[in-house]
């Protein structure tokens, strides 16, 4: 009884839910885009080099002059088209970013929370994160300070 139930509710919510509907298109000169699968209405314009998935609906796009910036599913800008790559998104809505071989943080504005001067940046763990400068490995906390294993802060 309780299987004919989920999977009732599972029939039903796949009927109400549009799987998959937006896909990935290339125009005539290779430039990325986005779909409806069903109506072919294009919903992200075919101008990026590269347009990936990202999570919550958002995509990490790549110009053809290879600046990266972060859009939504309506191609909307999220994060301006500055950084040489964007990486992951942590759980308090900060990007791992690359400016010229360097890392940092920014917002999801694309304003720069952590410098943009680091070797490499880690992903934050109890909100500190592991980074390196000059070969030499410290950690930092989200508004950029120096802090030890502990969390606190450095001078």
């Amino acid at each position: 009884m309780k299987t004919i139930i989920l999977l009732t509710i599972l029939m039903i919510f796949q009927s109400n839910y549009n799987w998959g509907q937006s896909v990935l298109f290339k125009n005539e000169k290779g430039l990325e885009g986005q779909k409806d699968e069903k109506t072919g209405q294009i919903l992200i314009q075919p101008i990026y080099k590269q347009l990936t998935s990202f999570k919550g609906g958002k995509y990490v796009a790549t110009l053809p002059n290879n600046k990266t910036g972060l859009i939504d599913e309506k191609g909307k800008t999220i994060i301006p088209f500055k950084f040489d790559a964007i990486f992951c998104c942590d759980d308090k809505g900060l990007y791992k970013v690359e400016l010229n071989n360097k890392f940092g943080y920014v917002n999801k504005k694309g304003k720069t929370k952590i410098s943009i001067i680091y070797d490499n940046v880690y992903l934050f763990y109890k909100d500190k994160a592991k980074v390196v400068l000059n070969g030499k490995s410290m950690f930092v906390n989200r508004k950029g300070q120096k802090v030890n294993r502990k969390g606190e802060r450095i001078k």
